[in-house]
């Protein structure tokens, strides 16, 4: 009898944990992918905190939300956000330093890629107090049947850590003339609402060809 009474208890408990996965499994779900500098940071969804790293996803519910991104020594950032069912929303975001030891975690390399993907304004070559988010960093990279578009560090200023350029890659076609492949994938760009001369455009065909 006792062994009867186990078995159905633990019966029980399987049947309750395995509603409760596939109730789990139907839940709208979406995405937060933090690119962040420095390296670890608390992260703030609603009332929920996460302690987090660079590149790191967090999973959320769909619909409105605040995100707050803190750090000692570093500037607090918040900002309101709407993320669809099923979508992976990227944050791209710098702290601002507020100590010396702060901006010298800014130097690690794990968040260089970071720091060149934000659109942080620079005064004489310190973050400045406000950070400007680059909305094209959303829909980045851009994949096409014949090119690759994607964000790289700035040729012209190449000592600016803060600027960004679209690096283009395409496959050349013996039926098209590179130029009107280029000007089709300037185009693609245009489709999306950016317009491409708002930005350094970098054709990696000619860094290749040298």
């Amino acid at each position: 009898m006792k062994y009867k009474k186990i078995i159905i208890i633990a019966t029980v408990l399987i049947t309750l944990i395995f509603i409760g996965l596939i109730i789990y499994s139907l839940i709208p779900k979406s995405h937060i992918k933090f690119v962040v500098a420095p390296n670890e940071v608390t992260v703030l969804i609603d009332d929920k905190s996460y302690a987090i790293k660079n590149n790191d996803v967090i999973k959320t519910s769909p619909g409105e939300h605040t995100i707050t991104i803190s750090k000692n020594e570093f500037e607090t950032f918040s900002e309101d956000i709407s993320i669809a069912k099923n979508e992976e929303k990227k944050m791209v975001i710098v702290l601002i330093p507020l100590t010396e030891s702060a901006k010298a975690l800014l130097k690690d390399p794990l968040v260089q890629g970071a720091i060149e993907s934000s659109s942080a304004n620079n005064s004489s070559d310190e973050l400045s107090t406000k950070v400007l988010y680059n909305p094209i960093l959303d829909i980045l990279p851009i994949e096409g049947k014949l090119y690759t578009i994607t964000s790289c560090k700035s040729m012209k200023y190449p000592d600016d850590i803060t600027k960004i350029a679209l690096c283009i890659e395409y496959k050349k076609q013996t039926d098209i003339s590179d130029s009107n492949l280029r000007s089709s994938i300037l185009e693609a760009i245009r489709s999306k609402s950016y317009n491409p001369d708002d930005y350094e455009i970098i054709w990696l065909n000619d860094i290749y060809r040298g």
